[in-house]
């Protein structure tokens, strides 16, 4: 179980070294098709007025390190519960960028690491489902707070990427 659970941290690195690598060339390439989308623009004109390598890098590095904490609280103090659920958002998370490159019709860096990625997950989210008895209800609630915490963090790393910026 403990390889499954440190393949989170695996994962969230492939998957944000494809949007590290590609994302700046890509908005540049597409921000002429992307103007008829007005509020995805606006977010992406806001978002590379202060992006920057070292920003984009910082944003990373913190967000691992909150995941190999889940992993660590999961694997010492069988916290499995917080481990599903914030792996369930991370899964929402590479839905949500299948919609974006469906929505936009252009490919979107992120892509090619979620449709990689998403029967893994999937099928570690069976495994534990078959392995350990959760309440619903509560999986679902850890995983709303799970979600809001990921918004808030998210929002937060945005502000301090501005500052590291400037």
């Amino acid at each position: 179980m403990k390889i499954i659970i440190f393949s989170f941290p695996i994962l969230f690195l492939f998957h944000e070294i494809e949007e590290f690598i590609g994302f700046e060339k890509w908005y540049n390439k597409n921000k002429e098709k992307l103007s008829k989308y007005n509020k995805i623009s606006k977010i992406l004109d806001n978002v590379f007025s202060y992006y920057s390598t070292k920003g984009m890098l910082f944003s990373i590095f913190e967000q691992l390190l909150l995941i190999i904490i889940v992993c660590l609280l999961a694997v010492l103090f069988n916290f499995y519960m917080l481990y599903l659920a914030v792996f369930i958002v991370y899964t929402i998370h590479l839905i949500i960028h299948l919609f974006q490159t469906i929505i936009l019709k252009i490919y979107v860096p992120s892509f090619i690491t979620s449709i990689i990625e998403l029967p893994l997950c999937f099928y570690i989210i069976y495994i534990f489902f078959n392995r350990y008895d959760f309440s619903y209800y509560l999986l679902i609630y850890y995983s709303i707070v799970a979600l809001l915490i990921a918004g808030l963090n998210l929002y937060f790393l945005h502000k301090l990427m501005k500052k590291i910026n400037y």
